[in-house]
C-alpha cells in the first residue's frame, strides 16, 4: 500500500492513540509483587481501629488545610452499614475553596515532585489503599488494581512525557484551570487517585478531589490525605484540595469554576447525564450492560467464568455480567437456561472483604448484603439462583430500561434457538449497538466473533472457547495494549460526556489545544490526492491546518496494532463505524465548507469513506455543489430520518467540535469508535489472520 510523505513540520505526539510513538510507550513494566501487597494489606486491616474514622471525620480541605465547621453526619460502607463521619462543607468553606483554587498560580512542569510522591504512595503507602478500600467498598482484590496502577501509570507517564514535550516546542497548550475529580466507588486507586490527579498535578494543574456524600467516601478522603501530606513533604502544598459537598455545593462549584475546567468522572450513564447538564466540560466514563455470548453448550469452564463475570466484586466492577446470550440448537430451551442457572450457582461467600482478600476470591458474594435493589423493586419476572437474580427469555433480548444492578448480581439469558442465523446475529448486532456494553465474550465460535465485532463498536471484545480458554467479561489490561474504556451509545456520546475516554491516556490531553502558530504553519504542507480538493476550498487557515495535523495522525495512526502483552494474543486501533450502518452529517443552509471540512478528514482519507452520508437541508444547494465539486457526494433532503445511522452530527455540533483544536485524539474519537480485540490464548496465529485481515479496522487508502 502506498505511503505518502509524512507533512513537515513533524511532531511526534506519542500521546495521540495507535500512533508509532503511542504504540512505543508500551513495555518495560515496573515489578509489581503481589504477595508483599496482599501481605501487607491485610496486616493493615487487622489492626485498622474503625473508631478513627470517627474520631478523624472527612471534611473539606482547601490545598491541604482542613476547613473548621459543617454539619457533621454519618458515612457508611457500599452496603449500608454505619462505618465514621463526614462533615459537609459551610458555605464560607466553599467560598474558600473557589477563592484558592481561581488565584493559585503555579508552575508548569511538577513532574519530578509529583512522580516522587506517587512513588511513595504506591510503596510505603499501598497497604494502607488497599486497606482502605477493603474497609470501606468491600473490595475484594484490591491488589489487581493496585498492580495496574503501578504498571499502566508507567505507560500514561510516558504518553505526559511527550504531552509536555509537544508543549515545548510550541505545538499545543494545556490548559491549567483548577481539574476536578469525582471519585468512584470501586476503583479509585487507578482511575481517580492515579491517572487523573496525579497526572493532571504533574502537569502543574491544581486537582479538587469530589468527595461522595455518604457511601464509600471514606476511602477516598483517606487516600487525598496522604497525597496531600507527601505532596507538602515535597513541597507541593495547596495543589490538592478535597470537597467534602453535598450536591448543590458540587454545582456551585463547578459553575464558579466555569467550562474551562474539566469534571473527570466514572459513573453511571444517568449520574453522566446529570453531571453534563450543569457542566459544560465532563469528560466522563459511563457503563454498559456487559455481555457474554456462548455457541454451543456451557462447558464447566465457560460456565465458571459465567458465574465469575457476573459476581465479581459482588457485581461491583464496571464489567461485572449483566446479560449472556446462549445456544439452543441442539438442546431445549429449558434445559440450556437449567445447565447456565447450574453455572450461576456455587459462588464463593467470604465472611468479609478482608476474608476475600486473604484467600485470593475475587468474585465472592457476602451473605450480609442486602438481597434486592430498590431499582428493581420486587425484582419481577426474576428468580433467584443461589443469590444470583436470573431471568430467563426465549429468542429475545433485554428491551426497556436495563438497570445493571450495582452489587446486586443480576443476569438476563437470552436462550436463542436460533442461534448463529443471520437474522440472530443481526439483531444481536444492532442490540450491542444500541446498548453499548463496556465488554463484550463471545466462546466457542472463533468466526462469530469476528462477524459481532466487524458490526459493532465496543472497545473490549474478547474471544475465547474452542479449543481456547474460556472468555470472561472482566478481563482487560490497558497496560499490555488492551485498551479499555467506558463510552455510551455512539449518538448518546455528547450528552454524557465531551469525549470518549479510553485507558491509557494522557489525561491532561483532554483539555489541551494546538496553538495557532502551529496550525498555520502545517496548513502550508501538501494533501493527498483523496482530500486535497476539498481542502483547498477551506478558507480559514487554522482550518486548513488542522486538516494537515489530522491527515499526519491518521496516516500514522491507522491499521491494527499488536498489544505486547505475552498472556494474551491482542490487536488493537482505530476501527470503522459498523460495517453495515453509516454515520450523517446533517448540513443546514447556513453550514460552511470550513466548518465540516476537518470531521471529514477522518472518513475521506480512509475506508470508511462509503460509510458517510452529507445530508444538506434545502438552502444549502451552494455546499452541495462545492462539495460535489471536490468528489463529495451530498445530497440535499427537505426530509431527514436519522433512526437507521449509527450517528448524526448536525452542522453547529460540527461547527462546535472543531472550534477547540482540539487534539487529534480527541477529535477523531468523536466520529469513529477504538478499542482492542483478544484471543485468551498468546500467540494465537488463527486469532490474529481472521482479525487482523478484516476490513473493520481503519486504513488509510489511495
Amino acid at each position: 500500500m502506498r505511503r505518502l510523505a509524512r507533512l513537515a513540520p513533524r511532531a511526534t505526539r506519542s500521546y495521540n492513540f495507535a500512533s508509532g510513538q503511542y504504540n512505543a510507550a508500551f513495555g518495560a513494566l515496573p515489578p509489581v509483587d503481589r504477595d508483599t501487597l496482599r501481605r501487607d494489606a491485610l496486616a493493615y486491616v487487622e489492626r485498622f481501629d474503625a473508631r478513627s474514622w470517627y474520631d478523624d471525620p472527612v471534611a473539606t480541605h482547601v490545598g491541604g488545610r482542613r476547613m473548621p465547621g459543617g454539619d457533621e453526619g454519618k458515612t457508611f460502607d457500599n452496603f449500608g452499614r454505619e462505618n465514621g463521619r463526614v462533615r459537609t462543607a459551610t458555605e464560607p468553606g466553599v467560598q474558600a475553596l473557589i477563592d484558592h483554587l481561581t488565584n493559585l498560580q503555579g508552575e508548569t512542569d511538577l513532574r519530578t515532585q509529583v512522580r516522587a510522591v506517587e512513588q511513595v504512595l504506591f510503596t510505603e503507602h499501598a497497604a494502607a489503599l488497599i486497606g482502605n478500600q477493603t474497609l470501606d467498598f468491600g473490595k475484594q482484590d484490591g491488589v489487581t488494581e493496585v498492580e495496574e496502577a503501578l504498571e499502566a501509570s508507567a505507560v500514561e507517564r510516558r504518553l505526559v512525557d511527550q504531552l509536555l514535550e509537544d508543549e515545548g516546542r510550541g505545538v499545543l497548550e494545556l490548559e491549567r484551570a483548577p481539574v476536578l475529580v469525582a471519585c468512584v466507588s470501586n476503583f479509585s486507586n487507578f482511575l481517580d487517585l492515579s491517572r487523573k490527579t496525579l497526572r493532571h498535578l504533574e502537569c502543574g494543574a491544581p486537582v479538587v478531589v469530589l468527595g461522595r456524600t455518604h457511601d464509600t467516601t471514606q476511602y477516598p478522603y483517606r487516600w487525598y490525605r496522604l497525597l496531600a501530606e507527601e505532596l507538602e513533604r515535597h513541597g507541593l502544598q495547596g495543589y490538592a484540595s478535597f470537597a467534602a459537598c453535598d450536591l448543590e455545593q458540587q454545582v456551585r462549584l463547578c459553575r464558579a469554576l466555569g467550562n474551562t475546567s474539566p469534571l473527570h468522572i466514572t459513573a453511571s450513564r444517568q449520574t453522566a447525564l446529570h453531571y453534563n447538564a450543569t457542566h459544560g466540560n465532563v469528560i466522563a466514563s459511563t457503563g454498559g450492560p456487559n455481555t457474554m455470548v456462548v455457541a454451543g453448550a456451557l462447558d464447566d469452564g465457560t460456565g465458571a467464568l459465567l458465574r465469575d463475570s457476573a459476581t465479581i466484586e459482588h457485581a461491583g466492577q464496571c464489567t461485572a455480567l449483566r446479560v449472556a446470550v446462549l445456544d439452543a440448537r441442539h438442546q431445549t430451551p429449558q434445559e440450556v437456561s437449567t445447565l447456565a442457572r447450574d453455572a450461576l450457582c456455587g459462588a464463593a461467600a467470604p465472611a468479609s472483604a478482608a476474608d476475600a482478600l486473604s484467600t485470593d476470591v475475587f468474585a465472592g458474594l457476602f451473605d450480609f448484603a442486602p438481597a434486592s435493589s430498590p431499582s428493581f423493586g420486587e425484582w419481577r419476572g426474576y428468580v433467584d439462583c443461589d443469590r444470583v437474580k436470573v431471568r430467563v427469555r426465549e429468542d429475545s433480548m433485554p428491551l426497556g430500561r436495563l438497570d445493571e444492578g450495582w452489587r446486586h448480581p443480576v443476569v438476563d439469558l437470552n436462550v436463542a434457538t436460533d442461534f448463529g442465523s443471520d437474522a440472530h446475529v443481526s439483531d444481536l448486532a444492532n442490540w450491542l449497538v444500541k446498548r453499548q456494553p463496556i465488554s463484550l465474550a463471545v466462546n466457542g465460535d472463533l468466526a462469530l466473533g469476528l462477524e459481532l465485532w466487524e458490526r459493532t463498536a465496543l472497545v473490549v471484545v474478547t474471544v475465547g472457547g474452542g479449543g481456547r480458554p474460556a472468555a470472561s467479561t472482566c478481563q482487560a489490561r490497558p497496560q499490555d495494549g488492551e485498551i479499555f474504556g467506558e463510552v455510551p451509545p455512539r449518538k448518546e456520546l455528547r450528552d454524557h460526556s465531551r469525549f470518549p475516554v479510553i485507558v491509557p491516556s494522557a489525561a491532561p490531553a483532554y483539555n489541551a489545544s494546538y496553538r495557532d502558530e502551529y496550525l498555520r504553519k502545517r496548513g502550508e504542507a501538501p494533501f493527498p490526492a483523496s482530500v486535497s480538493a476539498l481542502v483547498a476550498r477551506v478558507e480559514d487557515p487554522l482550518i486548513k491546518g488542522y486538516c494537515a495535523v489530522l491527515v499526519e495522525y491518521l496516516q500514522d495512526a491507522c491499521a491494527p496494532r499488536a498489544g505486547p502483552g505475552k498472556a494474551r494474543e491482542t490487536l488493537y486501533g482505530w476501527q470503522r463505524p459498523p460495517l453495515h450502518l453509516q454515520t450523517a452529517f446533517r448540513l443546514d443552509a447556513s453550514t460552511k465548507l470550513d466548518d465540516v471540512a476537518a470531521a471529514m478528514m477522518p472518513f475521506l482519507l480512509t475506508n470508511a469513506r462509503d460509510q458517510l452520508v452529507l445530508s444538506v437541508a434545502p438552502g444549502g444547494e451552494a455546499l452541495a455543489e462545492v462539495l460535489a465539486s471536490c468528489g463529495v457526494d451530498a445530497r440535499v433532503e427537505a426530509n431527514f430520518e436519522g433512526a437507521a445511522y449509527y450517528d448524526v452530527v448536525e452542522g453547529p455540533a460540527l461547527r462546535d467540535r472543531c472550534a477547540s483544536y482540539s487534539l487529534a485524539q480527541q477529535f477523531v474519537s468523536l466520529y469513529l469508535p477504538l478499542g482492542h480485540v483478544k484471543s485468551t490464548l498468546p500467540s494465537d496465529e488463527a486469532f490474529v489472520e481472521a482479525f487482523s485481515a478484516s476490513g473493520k479496522w481503519l486504513r488509510i487508502v489511495d
